[in-house]
């Protein structure tokens, strides 16, 4: 009812939904850092081995998907009761998305177990385990000292990608992770995991963590078994569908909330966005004003009315 008080009051539905996003943009971003921050004083594993600022984009690309996805499902809900059921209700779909995610479905798993994967197939660098320094690519000796870097990803034979693990998964049935990747959360799990498994000392990439520049191109394939994360949906990538999930599930509940009714009733045309008046084109069509009242014969009425002219004056 407020909105509608507001809207009567001259409230723009600009003003109204970019108010709300750029409220949200800023606690995303303020989210972002705060969780960032308190995993690097409590030294987190996960945010001590991977940059900041793949944590930092990857929690508030997040947080925007999730709040894209949230301006939509609102626009189905009139009540704070119903709004509190379907929270839970995808509070609990999470849940049990996490573990399907992580058991392997549809990205499958990362890394692979074989000890000499190593993630960054554009590397500058490797890591020198005695030492525990980096060291240039050109000084790199394939004597078990130091992790294996593959070649570009642009010299990856094709057919290394129909040896992935859930092969059928990545190429068969697309349709399958693609569906997935509409829940921003079955994303962060994937995510999350691949950045685990980067920061891990125990896994191939040797605690080597992930980079902003490589956040992409660590998808590689391994000599031996052929083994690859899937491209599509590496870290890097998953920013960018975070973000167009953003722009797309806002569009949605834009149009949602103009064709459906209000809390008075009122709603706009299926294709109202198709109307010139919407885009200030041409004025929008006014109802026939209402004749004037005639007077009225009652004495104790003209009084009144009398009395409300004299108020006025």
């Amino acid at each position: 009812q407020l909105r509608q008080s507001l809207a009567v009051m001259g409230l723009q539905d600009a003003a109204y939904w970019a108010s709300w996003h750029l409220f949200h943009l800023l606690t995303s971003l303020l989210g972002a850092l705060v969780l960032c921050l308190a995993g690097l004083a409590f030294r987190y594993q996960l945010f001590v081995h991977n940059s900041f600022g793949v944590l930092f984009l990857t929690f508030f690309f997040f947080a925007l998907a999730m709040t894209g996805l949230a301006y939509a499902i609102s626009t189905l809900l009139r009540t704070a009761a119903q709004a509190l059921v379907v929270g839970v209700c995808v509070f609990f779909l999470g849940f049990l998305l996490y573990f399907v995610v992580i058991f392997g479905l549809p990205w499958a798993r990362f890394p692979a177990t074989d000890t000499d994967f190593y993630f960054n197939c554009t590397a500058q660098y490797v890591w020198d385990f005695n030492s525990e320094t980096q060291v240039a690519v050109s000084e790199y000796e394939s004597d078990g000292t130091y992790r294996r870097v593959l070649t570009g990803c642009s010299e990856m034979a094709e057919e290394y990608r129909e040896l992935a693990s859930f092969g059928l998964m990545f190429n068969r049935y697309v349709a399958v992770p693609r569906v997935f990747a509409l829940l921003p959360m079955t994303l962060l799990t994937k995510t999350l995991a691949d950045l685990g498994a980067m920061a891990d000392p125990d896994k191939g990439a040797g605690g080597y963590g992930l980079e902003v520049w490589n956040s992409s191109s660590y998808c590689a394939q391994n000599y031996t078994t052929g083994q690859i994360c899937d491209p599509d949906y590496s870290v890097g990538s998953v920013w960018g569908i975070w973000f167009g999930l953003y722009l797309a599930y806002s569009l949605l509940a834009l149009y949602l909330d103009n064709v459906l009714p209000d809390p008075m009733g009122v709603r706009k045309p299926l294709h109202y966005f198709l109307l010139p008046s919407y885009w200030g084109l041409q004025p929008a069509r006014q109802a026939p004003s209402a004749s004037p009242l005639e007077p009225a014969d009652d004495p104790d009425v003209q009084a009144e009315e009398e009395e409300i002219g004299r108020r006025g004056e």
